[in-house]
């Protein structure tokens, strides 16, 4: 082989390790620019929104006794804060991420001594990126708080109702109705309403909107889920990230249902690929940040990052927290969130059991064999997701259920997708429309 050649075959074989370089400088370059917007619009507007968040308090609900209405604004006035403390008298506050104690055990007085006494901020939080800041900050230079949120909410059900119509559209209406369904069993209401809530969700829509265009040019699905893992850790505030990977990919698997290689085991293999590419990039993306932040600061990003990384899944256990490590208390934590009470839980069972009935009746009607079934395996393997990632992060799901029950919108997706499309599989005539009696296509 020619040097030339030799040279061209590193090229090819190093493009995505070059994509998340460049990905890198720029979410680097975006954050100091950011830090040079106006410190004092920025000011002015945080000064008046501090009236609202005092007056809800750290856990407002947005439905009287109702836990999955809870929003957090401890976490929102520590957004608030962390994108302030970002400026350019400091440059170094782009790794650092300084912030101040908490006073009176709120964030929310932090942030008004932060803005209104020019306290000094004395800690740093340096394992997360951050790169909510960057729009935080645009978004500070001319709306307060209130103002955001109504943003955020047209923004979000925007999203949503074109990720719907997309799935009407590319696959069949049985599918977009069970993905409005997933997305009402986790209050989107609440959600549009956080800046911390939305992150995620945002990003999981705009990946399932592009999914039909990765799925007609395949060469793109390796810099898509990368793209998807690293935007994940750069903007998200470690809410529910894993929804970013598998709703997208919920949606390019019924595309590449019309593929002829698209075989149950095909379709394992191609959602593991692809979890494995989206969790490196999360990793890797991750791992960037520590490093920018232990080589261009006197800061350990490493010792701070994965101290707290092996305190969140237990290897190193807070004695304070010991019951919060069982990964079966895990999920039951996050059937609370999503249930509420008891009887909420009932209802949720009533429901469920309804839904399964209903298909096994249709399904007995339609002839269905365990190879429809087996068509469709692939549909749990990626349900499982959810779930295991729960488990793993045992501590942060009990501790933060209130909004870490919301991952579960994956698992509920993918088992309505795998209900429905075994029906398709063994042509029930209930879902036999135009687009549903064919394989589904990208059109």
């Amino acid at each position: 082989m020619s040097s030339r050649k030799f040279f061209n075959t590193i090229v090819q074989k190093t493009k995505p390790l070059q994509f998340f370089l460049i990905v890198v400088l720029c979410c680097t370059f975006a954050l100091v620019a950011a830090s040079f917007l106006p410190q004092e619009a920025i000011r002015q507007n945080l000064s008046e929104s501090l009236p609202r968040l005092i007056e809800e308090g750290s856990s407002p609900y947005l439905y009287e006794y109702t836990k999955s209405s809870r929003l957090d604004n401890w976490s929102e006035s520590l957004i608030l804060a962390e994108a302030f403390n970002m400026n350019s008298k400091d440059l170094t506050s782009v790794f650092t991420n300084p912030r101040l104690t908490r006073i009176d055990d709120s964030y929310i007085l932090s942030l008004q001594a932060l803005v209104e006494d020019d306290v000094p901020p004395d800690i740093t939080y340096v394992r997360y990126w951050m790169g909510f800041r960057v729009t935080v900050r645009l978004l500070l230079c001319f709306f307060n708080l209130a103002q955001i949120r109504r943003i955020l909410c047209a923004v979000f059900f925007s999203l949503l109702a074109a990720v719907i119509l997309s799935l009407a559209k590319h696959t069949n209406n049985f599918i977009a109705f069970a993905f409005s369904l997933s997305m009402i069993l986790v209050s989107p209401e609440v959600i549009c309403c956080s800046m911390q809530y939305t992150c995620c969700f945002l990003i999981a829509f705009a990946g399932m909107l592009l999914a039909p265009y990765v799925s007609s040019h395949k060469q793109y699905t390796t810099y898509y889920f990368m793209a998807l893992g690293i935007a994940t850790m750069y903007f998200d505030f470690y809410t529910t990230p894993s929804i970013t990977f598998v709703l997208p990919i919920l949606y390019l698997l019924l595309l590449n249902r019309a593929s002829s290689e698209n075989s149950t085991k095909a379709s394992i293999l191609f959602s593991l690929k692809s979890a494995a590419i989206w969790l490196s990039s999360y990793v890797g993306m991750w791992v960037a940040k520590l490093a920018l932040t232990s080589i261009f600061t006197d800061v350990n990003g490493f010792g701070d990052g994965i101290g707290a990384f092996f305190s969140r899944i237990g290897i190193e256990k807070e004695d304070s927290l010991s019951s919060a490590y069982n990964p079966i208390r895990a999920l039951l934590f996050a059937g609370l969130g999503v249930c509420d009470d008891v009887v909420g839980a009932v209802l949720c069972g009533i429901f469920f059991i309804a839904v399964l009935t209903a298909w096994f009746v249709i399904f007995k009607r339609a002839n269905g064999t365990f190879e429809h079934i087996k068509e469709n395996l692939v549909y749990l393997v990626v349900l499982l997701i959810p779930i295991i990632w729960l488990m793993v992060s045992a501590q942060p799901t009990v501790i933060h259920y209130g909004y870490q029950h919301r991952t579960l919108v994956g698992t509920f997706f993918a088992a309505f997708v795998f209900l429905i499309m075994t029906l398709v599989s063994a042509g029930a005539p209930i879902v036999s429309d135009k687009r549903a009696s064919k394989p589904l296509s990208a059109e």
